[in-house]
């Protein structure tokens, strides 16, 4: 896809990091290269993933925007958010593994959004 298209998507992440991360990769993306084939953004893992057929230098700042969504809370966007596992209760830097009752899912979240989601569960 189009870095075009991509700027229109409002799906697939949180605002948070559309704002603080995503938005941000696609305008240097479109100095760098208007053209850079942009295949896919998601979460994976709690941090940001994308898949692209861009340069070497588009795919250094790529790197650089993953590791910091490790630190960017994905709903709210604040920069002291950690990786969480699903209802584990589970804090850290690096990927946590699922717990028994736990909903399975590991995201980068703020200590607010994550008392906020478990309010909702």
């Amino acid at each position: 896809m189009n870095i075009a298209w991509w700027k229109t998507r409002r799906s697939g992440v949180g605002e948070g990091w559309r704002e603080q991360l995503i938005d941000p990769m696609l305008a240097l993306a479109e100095v760098i290269d208007p053209t850079i084939d942009i295949r896919d953004i998601k979460e994976k893992y709690g941090v940001l993933c994308v898949y692209h057929s861009g340069p070497e230098i588009f795919a250094k700042m790529v790197d650089i925007f993953e590791i910091a969504s490790e630190q960017c809370c994905e709903d709210c966007g604040r920069w002291n958010g950690w990786l969480r596992d699903g209802d584990a209760g589970n804090w850290g830097l690096s990927h946590v593994t699922t717990s028994p009752g736990s909903t399975g899912w590991t995201r980068t979240l703020c200590v607010r959004c994550r008392n906020e989601q478990k309010d909702k569960l």
